[in-house]
This record gives structure tokens, sequence and C-alpha cells, in this order.
């Protein structure tokens, strides 16, 4: 079994690399983006592309709870390929549509196992 700073130090370097693709795939800038926001609401945050009022486009959300959603959205729900990191270190990467995990994708549960 991982110690605990083992577990975390693998937690952090997951989020790292994932915030790394993220910046890679131009949230932050590139000449494709055009509207995006930074959206403080009450339960959560949200980085990324606004088309029409609705998270359209790679985004960031961060919830109050520490759950982050860093991926694709469309109509304002999670929609297309992202990666779900869940507050005690599980993480879902994947296919989503209408804002539920669907299709193919794959977990690694808060102690580092895969499934």
């Amino acid at each position: 079994m991982k110690s605990t700073f083992s577990q975390v130090t693998s937690i952090t370097t997951v989020i790292v690399i994932i915030l790394c693709a993220v910046y890679a795939m131009g949230i932050f800038g590139g000449e494709n983006i055009t509207h995006v926001r930074n959206v403080d609401y009450h339960d959560f945050t949200y980085t990324g592309n606004m088309v029409d009022g609705y998270f359209s486009g790679n985004g960031i959300i961060r919830f109050k709870n520490n759950d982050y959603y860093i991926g694709e959205f469309r109509g304002g729900r999670f929609d297309g390929e992202g990666t779900f990191i869940f507050a005690d270190g599980t993480i879902y990467t994947g296919s989503f549509i209408n804002g539920q995990a669907d299709g193919e994708g794959g977990f690694i549960i808060g102690g580092g196992d895969e499934n």
C-alpha cells in the first residue's frame, strides 16, 4: 500500500501533466480562442470558452468540493473528451456525452489502481 505522501505526489503529478496538456490545447491562449472567460459561480469556477452564455469548446471547472473537470464542453455541459478528477484522487479520463461519462474511458482509483 502506498504512503499518503506517495499518493499525493502521484495525484499532483497527474494534475500537472493534465494542466500542461490543457495549456498546449490552447485554453489559455492561441489563435482560435476568442471568448475565454473566468466565471465564478456559487458552487464552481469555470475558465474557458463561452458561446451565447454557455460553456463551449475547451474549459476547466473547479468545484467547491475540489473536484475538477478539464476538457470539452457543448451547450454548457461536459461533452467530448475530458478528465474528471475527484477530490478523493480518483480520476476518470474518456468520453462524456450530455454531462455524463459515456463510451470509452478509464478510471484510476484514488489509491492508484486502474480500472
